[in-house]
């Protein structure tokens, strides 16, 4: 589905915004880029080829002006992916929270125009 680069950018987006107490930098990362893994294999299974085309032509995507429902969609697959994916060292909260930036990441980068960067 992405890149090796696309992970580690998500990871690392995900790795400015949200600390997991006690673990150093490299452990952090480790686990945050493992969580991006499994989402995007869930995603990947589980949305429409459509949307995943998203993410490579930037003239298909979401309609930006379409704001609450982008918000929506992403609160949903949000919920869904923290219903699917554990990780034994976050509490849900801070799972929701990790999932939270990654499906921002990648939601953003559905929107037309708009592109993954790498």
């Amino acid at each position: 589905m992405l890149s090796n680069e696309q992970v580690v950018y998500i990871a690392n987006k995900i790795n400015e915004k949200v600390n997991l107490p006690v673990l150093g930098e490299k452990a952090e990362f480790f686990i945050i880029k493992k969580a991006v893994t499994k989402v995007l294999d869930i995603l990947e299974d589980e949305i429409p080829e459509e949307y995943l085309d998203f993410l490579e032509d930037t003239a298909k995507g979401f309609d930006p002006e379409q704001g609450a429902n982008i918000q929506l969609i992403k609160d949903n697959v949000v919920e869904f992916v923290n219903q699917k994916v554990n990780i034994p060292l976050l509490n849900e909260e801070t799972e929701k929270e990790v999932f939270g930036v990654a499906i921002d990441v990648l939601v953003d980068a559905m929107t037309k125009d708009k592109k993954l960067e790498q």
